[in-house]
């Protein structure tokens, strides 16, 4: 196994969901991989944790104003094409949801003004003076961002992993280090973008 056959299947031996030994043996003599796997069992336990701390939460009620809101313009979903390469992407989109629902139950300080339309917001500019940060990759293919006009951004790190999902270079020696992350919600409460910041 090589390392671009690991990244096909981490996902699933992060969490478990099957006994890969050419995986397991791959990331014994793979420092990268190792990284790479650690950094998804992390993942996975932090969901784990998540999920059962998150079981009696609720969505605010301005998700159920935007979602009555789009339910009354006509809006359709557009089913998600499969695809086995999406899971890596897929796996990061989970876990920054959960984490997104968690972090926009905190009290925070009011945002810029919203537009009139509540189910309409824009991605909020919080990369601090000196930080470079990247643009905003969509997490599902065919959403509109200008759509997302004053929607909450929350500040997060994920592993560095994550850069190779979106095209982004990673260096390898600095694989186990986080990387910070601004991740858009949408008015339902789900992460919609995601741009990384230095």
């Amino acid at each position: 196994m090589n390392c671009r056959e690991f990244d096909d299947v981490v996902f699933e031996v992060a969490r478990e969901w099957g006994a890969d030994v050419a995986a397991l043996a791959h990331a014994e003599a793979c420092s990268r991989c190792a990284a790479r796997l650690g950094n998804e069992r992390e993942v996975a336990a932090a969901l784990r944790a998540l999920a059962t701390d998150s079981q009696a939460l609720e969505a605010p009620a301005r998700v159920e104003r935007a979602l009555i809101a789009a339910y009354r313009r006509g809006a359709r979903v557009r089913p998600a094409r499969r695809s086995g390469a999406l899971w890596p992407i897929w796996g990061v989109a989970a876990a920054m949801v959960l984490l997104a629902v968690a972090a926009a139950l905190q009290p925070r300080a009011p945002g810029p003004a919203a537009s009139s339309d509540p189910a309409v917001s824009e991605p909020v500019e919080i990369a601090q003076a000196g930080e470079f940060a990247t643009e905003y990759f969509a997490l599902e293919q065919g959403t509109d961002l200008t759509a997302l006009e004053g929607a909450p951004v929350v500040r997060m790190k994920l592993p560095r992993t994550v850069l190779a999902s979106f095209g982004l270079p990673m260096n390898p020696e600095r694989a186990e280090e986080p990387v910070q992350a601004d991740v858009v919600l949408g008015p339902d409460g789900i992460a919609r973008a995601v741009r990384f910041v230095n």
